[in-house]
C-alpha cells in the first residue's frame, strides 16, 4: 500500500512542533480567544556518576580443548586488560580444570593491582608453565570463584570466563537449573558475569 501524502497543514503542524517544542523548554499560546495555554519541558537532570573500582576474577579453562592458539589468547587478554584497567582495579587470575587444588587455583594468590607483576607473571604462565589437558569442573570452579569476592558495594564485581564452556569433569551435571542457580547467586553478590568463548567447539550453554 502507499501512503497518503501529508498535507500543508499536517507538514506545517510537524515542523512547528520539531522546531519549537524540540528547542525552546518553555512555551505559551494564546489563541483568538480563551486563555493562554503554558507549557513547560521538564527533564531530570543527568547527574555524573563516577566509576567504581573494579575486582575482577579471570577463570581460564585449561582443559586438554584450550591447548595451543586458546591459552595464547587468554594470555592476550589478560595482559591486554591489565594494561588498560583502572590505578585501583585487580584482578585474581584463576586457572579452572578438574576439581583438584593443582587443576583449579588462583595463579596470582588472591586478588592483585592490575598493573603488578604478579598479575602479568600469571598471564605469562599461561603458556609458559601450564600445561593443557584434562577436563573441566566448571560447577567447582565456579563454587570456588564465588568466595574469592569481597562484599563491597564501593567497588564493581566482575568474573570473566575464557574457554569453551565444557564441564564434562563435572560431578552434577552444569543444566539449566544450575545454570539458573548460578545467575541468582551472581545476582545477589552484585557480580557481573562475562564469557569469552575460546577454542574450536563451544559449549553455547554456559
Amino acid at each position: 500500500a502507499v501512503a497518503a501524502a501529508k498535507t500543508d497543514a499536517e507538514r506545517t503542524a510537524e515542523e512547528y512542533a520539531k522546531s519549537k517544542f524540540a528547542t525552546q523548554p518553555t512555551l505559551v499560546f494564546k489563541g483568538t480567544s480563551g486563555p493562554a495555554v503554558f507549557a513547560w519541558q521538564m527533564k531530570p537532570a543527568s547527574l555524573p556518576v563516577a566509576p567504581r573500582d573494579r575486582d575482577i576474577v579471570i577463570m581460564v579453562d585449561t582443559s586438554a580443548s584450550q591447548a595451543g592458539q586458546p591459552l595464547k589468547q587468554a594470555r592476550q587478554i589478560i595482559a591486554a586488560l591489565a594494561q588498560t584497567a583502572g590505578t585501583q582495579d585487580r584482578i585474581n587470575v584463576w586457572t579452572v580444570n578438574l576439581d583438584h587444588k593443582e587443576g583449579t587455583r588462583s595463579l596470582t594468590g588472591g586478588f592483585k593491582p592490575a598493573n603488578s607483576d604478579a598479575v602479568q607473571t600469571a598471564a605469562a604462565a599461561l603458556t609458559e608453565t601450564e600445561f593443557a589437558a584434562g577436563a573441566t569442573d566448571l560447577k567447582a570452579g565456579f563454587e570456588q570463584v564465588l568466595g574469592t569476592f569481597e562484599k563491597n558495594p564501593g567497588k564493581q564485581q566482575i568474573l570473566l570466563l575464557l574457554g569453551d564452556g565444557e564441564s564434562s569433569a563435572s560431578k552434577t551435571p552444569l543444566d539449566e537449573a544450575a545454570r539458573v542457580d548460578l545467575g541468582k547467586r551472581l545476582e545477589e553478590a552484585d557480580i557481573s558475569f562475562f564469557a569469552v568463548p575460546l577454542g574450536l567447539k563451544v559449549n553455547a550453554h554456559n
